[in-house]
């Protein structure tokens, strides 16, 4: 294998599949992935890649000889115990979380008492449960399972894995869990150890938090915009409150202690979009990785609400071309796709930190 630590698997090789295939072969680890979608497994193949993410395509190259991709799932259970799920879960007209994917990844699982699976997908609470349920229903007992939920932020989701604030591994205290567990100790990160049911929650809750923080400081702009108060100032107070002192209206940019709004008029000028200021989509902000309750204070104040989900699901979901943002914000912002980019780059190059 050319390597001391345990391959895996990785199955599944979409945002999260691919940032989770690319860390772990960074850390040491072997890893084979495996996707249904032919034509991008040949492009991962080349050295191409599917998404566009800071330091990702160098990170696919530089572990190359670590990194294995297949539309075919035998070598990847030939070699490696734990397979980690990443495929979409995207909602359904209900609101419901697809499960299809995940569902056809059990079903293509050998009865076998050497493997586990590991969910990385987001799913609902009791997934796990029922994928134990399914393996018993289908002579399949033996098969371990694992919740393990992501944590990632587009524009950082490389740098999010390989520092991350906290690893969640949800599981029946067997040898599964705790080969999770030692797959990420070299991360050196706090480990949450918890069962099944309660690391899915985690992930459902740590996402309903995000969004509710959005949701709130919009509230928020709304009220001081009929009451003549500055969100601005409210929203700093409410952070100093929360952080008990520390500053959290001021920035290090570049050596450069900067307000919000030196940060947003550099941001205006890398970009060539309008002054943050005056108009910016909450995910280009969100991008570009200044969004904290005070951005999102600011740039909500007089935009109309793009949630906090529609960023995380990605580019389909963002204003990603001129004519879809001025269709749905009434304002054309240029080639935001690019700007987005050039955003992203210019942060992490200026060593920016809140």
């Amino acid at each position: 294998m050319g390597s001391e630590r345990e391959p895996i698997a990785v199955i599944g090789t979409g945002y999260v599949g691919l940032v989770t295939a690319a860390g772990f072969a960074q850390v040491g680890s072997e890893v084979f992935c495996v996707d249904v979608d032919a034509d991008k497994i040949a492009r991962l193949n080349r050295g191409e890649m599917p998404i566009w993410e800071p330091g990702l395509g160098q990170c696919v190259a530089r572990n190359r000889e670590r990194l294995h991709f297949s539309t075919e799932l035998a070598p990847a259970l030939e070699h490696a115990r734990l397979l980690f799920v990443a495929v979409g879960t995207p909602p359904t007209y209900s609101g419901d979380a697809d499960l299809s994917a995940v569902h056809a990844v059990v079903a293509s699982m050998p009865a076998s008492d050497r493997h586990a699976l590991v969910m990385k997908s987001t799913v609902p609470v009791g997934t796990g449960a029922a994928i134990k349920r399914g393996f018993a229903d289908q002579a399949k007992p033996g098969f371990a399972y694992v919740s393990c939920p992501e944590f990632l932020k587009e524009g950082s989701a490389l740098e999010d894995f390989l520092a991350p604030d906290r690893v969640v591994v949800g599981d029946d205290g067997d040898w599964a869990g705790d080969a999770v567990a030692e797959l990420y100790a070299p991360l050196d990160s706090p480990l949450v150890r918890t069962d099944i049911a309660s690391a899915e929650m985690v992930k459902l809750a740590s996402n309903a938090f995000l969004a509710t923080k959005i949701s709130f400081i919009n509230e928020i702009a709304n009220v001081c915009e009929e009451t003549g108060a500055d969100v601005a100032e409210v929203a700093r107070a409410h952070v100093a409150a929360l952080t008990k002192g520390q500053s959290g209206h001021r920035y290090i940019l570049g050596g450069e202690n900067l307000t919000l709004k030196q940060i947003l008029d550099k941001l205006a000028a890398i970009t060539g979009l309008p002054s943050p200021s005056i108009r910016l989509p909450y995910a280009f902000a969100y991008a570009a990785g200044v969004v904290d309750t005070i951005v999102a204070g600011k740039m909500l104040k007089r935009e109309p609400r793009v949630t906090l989900d529609s960023v995380r699901m990605g580019r389909k979901k963002m204003f990603v071309t001129s004519a879809k943002a001025e269709r749905e914000l009434g304002w054309n912002p240029g080639p935001v796709d690019g700007a987005l980019q050039r955003a992203v780059e210019w942060f992490r190059a200026h060593d920016y930190a809140p």
